[in-house]
C-alpha cells in the first residue's frame, strides 16, 4: 500500500509513520499513523482545513476526505521566566558580595595580627 497526503502544503505539514509505503502480508493488518500540524511561522487563521489521504494498492486507489481543526497558537507567557531569572541573579549577586566581604574581612584581620606582632613596647 502507498499512502499519500495532499492539500496540506500551504498551511501545514504531515508525517506518516512508519512510512508512506507499507507491505502487508496476506491475512495480516498493519497500522499507519498520520500526524498533521499547522505551521507556526505563517499567520494562519484558525478554522477547519480539508485535506485528502489516498491509499493505493496496485491500480486501485481509495481517497479519504479528512478535516483538521487549526486552533489559534498559544502565546507563551515569559514574565515568569524573567521574574525567576531576576531572582536568581539577585541571590547570586548577594552571595558573591558576602563571599567578597568575608575574604576582605579575613585579609584585614590577618594584616592586623601581623602588624600587632611587629610592634615592640618599651
Amino acid at each position: 500500500y502507498i499512502f499519500t497526503v495532499t492539500g496540506i502544503g500551504d498551511w501545514g505539514y504531515s508525517r506518516l509513520e512508519p512510512s508512506s509505503l507499507i507491505i502487508v502480508p496476506s491475512e495480516n493488518d498493519r497500522i499507519v499513523d498520520l500526524y498533521v500540524g499547522a505551521y507556526n511561522n505563517i499567520n494562519i487563521a484558525p478554522g477547519e482545513r480539508v485535506f485528502v489521504v489516498s491509499v493505493q494498492s496496485g491500480e486501485e486507489i481509495q481517497r479519504f476526505l479528512l478535516i483538521a481543526n487549526v486552533k489559534e497558537s498559544d502565546v507563551v507567557d515569559k514574565s515568569f521566566l524573567w521574574f525567576f531569572s531576576l531572582r536568581v541573579i539577585l541571590i547570586s549577586g548577594l552571595i558573591v558580595l558576602l563571599v567578597v566581604a568575608a575574604v576582605i574581612g579575613i585579609k584585614k584581620y590577618m594584616e592586623s595580627l601581623k602588624s600587632s606582632e611587629n610592634v615592640q613596647y618599651y
